[in-house]
């Protein structure tokens, strides 16, 4: 993240925001997986007079690579002068016409807004995570001792590669809870990685993608990918070990 030299101001004017700022309303309806979402839209409406009100505004500044990638990058403003910039949010689109191109802008404004703010958009899983079942321990034959861990290996997963919990918490964001289907998935872990399969995603692109899915709802997910949204919810249940195999 960038900053202006000096940040006093521009923090303490923040802190009052988020304490005024709630759950953003959910505009949006999802016809096909049932269920609501804030838009880009309503996020703006919602946010936009408590900003003001403390000296701030927002600008999002579109553009786009040789490759044809659109990057966003979101900038908070103070009446001080002081500014915060966000990171570059780099998305591809799926189709270069204009349309995919302002479906990509679209979902890079609400992705990096609400994540620079860290807007509450109700697309949390605190419940569902309480209470998914949780896996048994498997515990080694007698008289066979673990593996040891290499030095700098992440527990459960080769060196510098993510773990089988990761792993599983990725499909279980994007089966259990928004609904895409595991083909889906795997597309959309092609689209924002290059990389066909899960086994070969470090714990970095696993957090990149789960924030991705976070911030989006099922329909605009399958629209990201290229295809339609299904017509009901496809709920495989907690991920098992035993699947990790079929998921790759």
């Amino acid at each position: 993240m960038k900053t202006s030299e000096n940040t006093q101001e521009i923090c303490k004017a923040l802190v009052a925001f988020h304490g005024e700022v709630g759950r953003i309303t959910k505009d949006g309806q999802n016809p096909h997986l049932k269920n609501r979402y804030a838009t880009i839209d309503q996020i703006i409406e919602e946010i936009r007079p408590i900003l003001a009100s403390h000296g701030l505004f927002i600008m999002q500044m579109p553009t786009n690579t040789e490759a044809g990638e659109i990057q966003m990058t979101t900038r908070i403003f103070h009446t001080s002068g002081q500014w915060m910039e966000s990171p570059v949010l780099t998305l591809k689109p799926q189709k270069m016409d204009p349309q995919g191109i302002g479906s990509a802008v679209t979902y890079a404004r609400r992705y990096s807004l609400t994540s620079f703010l860290s807007l509450n958009t109700g697309e949390d899983d605190d419940g569902n995570s309480a209470s998914a079942p949780t896996q048994q321990r498997k515990v080694p034959a007698k008289g066979k001792a673990p593996a040891a861990q290499k030095p700098g290996q992440k527990a459960g997963g080769p060196q510098g590669l993510a773990s089988q919990d990761q792993r599983r918490k990725l499909f279980a964001k994007g089966c259990t809870e928004k609904g895409l289907t595991k083909d889906q998935l795997k597309k959309l872990v092609n689209y924002q990685t290059g990389k066909d399969s899960t086994v070969k995603l470090t714990p970095k692109e696993i957090d990149d993608l789960v924030k991705l899915i976070e911030a989006m709802d099922g329909a605009e997910l399958v629209q990201l990918i290229g295809e339609k949204a299904l017509e009901s919810a496809v709920n495989t249940g907690p991920i098992q070990p035993e699947e990790l195999e079929g998921l790759k």
